[in-house]
């Protein structure tokens, strides 16, 4: 089964200390066992070394700890697509045409990545909204 993983997900599994770790980290053992295959967008990369630096974390999560981080539970076993800029362009007329504002347009990023790659499912903290915005895909979205 191929599962799409939010920048949440990621981060609670690598943190030990943030609440939601231990469900995170169960993903990260059953992709790194093959028992499912993680996916991310590109995207992710950069959202999720702004949260590990820029949440009051503490210790506080260095620079170089957050590029550890990410190579250790993304880089390395998951999937990384790409989305197009016409991915882009239309994840930003489909929100403007909703009237949604500021980042529920990052979510629907990741909601086209997960669709583009052919994703059974999306794993997210944040199901509710999410799924709010995923259309026929929400029956596909689900806390780890």
């Amino acid at each position: 089964m191929r599962v799409y993983l939010d920048t949440n997900v990621l981060v609670a599994g690598s943190v030990a200390l943030h609440p939601h770790h231990s469900p995170a980290v169960e993903i990260f053992k059953r992709i790194r066992a093959g028992k499912i295959d993680g996916v991310v967008s590109t995207h992710v990369l950069a959202e999720m070394f702004a949260v590990l630096t820029r949440t009051p974390f503490v210790p506080r999560v260095h620079p170089t700890e957050a590029q550890r981080l990410i190579q250790a539970h993304v880089t390395g076993p998951c999937e990384i697509v790409t989305l197009t800029s016409r991915h882009y362009q239309e994840a930003v007329a489909e929100a403007a045409m909703n009237g949604w504002i500021g980042g529920k347009v990052y979510d629907l990023l990741h909601v086209k990545a997960a669709m583009h790659a052919k994703c059974e499912r999306l794993y997210t903290f944040n199901v509710q909204e999410f799924r709010l915005i995923a259309g026929s895909f929400s029956k596909a979205i689900t806390a780890p």
